[in-house]
């Protein structure tokens, strides 16, 4: 529910640039306290692009990484409808050969990794 109301504000909203994260626990906070016992060796990210899951989470890391990779491409993808000129209009539509694949990559993997948790 909390990723379809999120695709749904990238929709509605209609920003110039996305930034996707994970909850990221920084020490001192409560969400730090609460998810402390679950953190293994890794405390930190290599980057910002590290994504990595350092406590137990709803969904496999996996998970969270195709659904990054998707929004990145739906947000592409929806783009192309946004008022714009229309040299940018037509970079937009040229950068489509990889958007609508990437949706259906990502899409197709984030449902495989749900099936593998469901069972």
């Amino acid at each position: 529910a909390d990723i379809q109301k999120t695709l749904q504000l990238v929709k509605e909203c209609q920003p110039d640039h996305i930034g996707i994260s994970v909850s990221y626990p920084l020490k001192g906070t409560p969400f730090y306290e609460a998810v402390a016992a679950q953190m293994g060796e890794k405390k930190n990210w290599t980057d910002s692009g590290d994504l990595a899951m350092m406590y137990r989470s709803t969904y496999h890391p996996d998970f969270y990484r195709a659904l990054h990779q998707y929004t990145h491409h739906y947000f592409g993808f929806i783009s192309l409808f946004r008022r714009q000129s229309l040299t940018r209009r037509l970079r937009r539509l040229a950068a489509q050969y990889k958007h609508i694949p990437g949706m259906l990559k990502y899409r197709w993997r984030m449902r495989k990794y749900l099936a593998m948790e469901n069972g």
